[in-house]
Formats: structure tokens, sequence, C-alpha cells
């Protein structure tokens, strides 16, 4: 019997129940930490992603206003029959350019008004009588247009209007500026994804401005 026992010992008992409830207490803290960082994870990845969408917005918006504002003045004919900028206001430019080369103003694209609509806060594109928006008023929090001569006199009217007639003719450089902003992914997180973008624009097609000699 010695020799069977020596051959086949007692078995070893198995976990108890306060190891049981231990290991599994420290495992369910180890799940709850995880699953938190990953939900953090998450909402700061969606909350970069949101960050990226606005600053792509605002940068796309601009650089499509500055491009068809750049053109403003166009004229191959050099008939000067027309303004290149026809209304000049803070919160809205429209200009006109000469893009077929007919000597006058009516072809797509050749009249356009970029303009923030104070009602819905939208930034808007008039062209053809067809109004776009380019940009919902739930995301634009601000923006501007601002107009500076030759020298860098920066021309605005007293009463927070358009410019007048001589004024526009004067404006060699526009700066444009937006604001956007959108709520975060977080419901934690009482901040907003923005983007503040301008830019200069410098007008390349000088022939309506007064005084200026067409080749």
């Amino acid at each position: 019997m010695k020799r069977l026992r020596r051959l086949f010992p007692k078995r070893k008992r198995g976990f108890t129940t306060m190891e049981v409830l231990v290991a599994g207490t420290i495992g369910l803290i180890a799940l709850g930490a995880f699953a938190s960082f990953n939900r953090f994870q998450t909402f700061a990845l969606r909350n970069q992603a949101a960050q990226l969408a606005v600053q792509t917005d605002a940068r796309a918006v601009i650089d499509l206003m500055a491009r068809e504002v750049r053109r403003a003045g166009l004229d191959p004919t050099c008939g000067k029959a027309f303004e290149g900028i026809a209304i000049a206001e803070p919160q809205g430019i429209q200009v006109q350019a000469d893009l077929n080369g007919d000597g006058a103003i009516g072809a797509p694209g050749e009249s356009i008004y970029y303009r923030r609509n104070l009602e819905t806060g939208a930034v808007e594109r008039v062209a053809g009588g067809v109004t776009d928006v380019v940009l919902p008023g739930d995301e634009v929090q601000g923006g501007s247009v601002r107009y500076f001569d030759g020298v860098g006199n920066e021309l605005t009217n007293a009463t927070g209007g358009g410019l007048s007639a001589a004024q526009r003719a004067s404006v060699r450089r526009v700066r444009i500026s937006l604001v956007l902003a959108a709520d975060l992914v977080d419901p934690n997180s009482t901040g907003q994804a923005r983007a503040s973008v301008s830019t200069d624009v410098e007008l390349r097609s000088r022939f309506f401005l007064t005084g200026a000699a067409c080749p």
C-alpha cells in the first residue's frame, strides 16, 4: 500500500473560492480599464477626424473663393465696359470677368457673388441666378472680406456698408477670412473643432482699374 501511495501521490487541492473571487475581480478591473482606454482612444480619433474635416472644409472654400476672385476684371478686349468688382461688402464680394472675350458680362461664370447670408449664417455662391450653399450656417462662426489699395491702405465705408465705385476701382488686394466650428464627438467634451483660415488675393487682371493702361 505504501508503495502504491508513493507511485500515486495524493492530488493537490484546486483554487479556493477566495482565490477565484480575487482573480475574477482583478480580471474585471483590467477589462474595465481596457474598455475605458479603448473608448478614450476612439473618441480621440473621432475628434481628430472632426478637426481635420473642419480645416479641410475651410481651406477648400477659401481656395475656391480666392481662385475666382483673383480673375476679377479679366478683360481680353480691353473695352472696360464692366466693373471687375461690382459689390464690395464686409460680408460679400461680387466679381466679374469676361471669360469668353466677347466684351460683355453674361456667360456662365462671368459674374459670381460670394456672400454670408445674415439670416441663416451660410456662405453662399450666386452665379447665373442660381444660389448654392457652399458652407452651412451651423458650421460658420465668422468671416469677413477686406479690401486694400495699391499701397496697402484698407478701404472701408464709414457706415459699415459696401465700398463706393471709386473705392472698388482702387482695390488691388482682397483678404478673405473664414472661421468654422463643429461639435466634437466626445459627449464629455465641451469644446469644438475650430478652424480659422484666411488668404490674401492679389488681383492679377487690372484693366478695370482707373488709370490702368491696356496693352
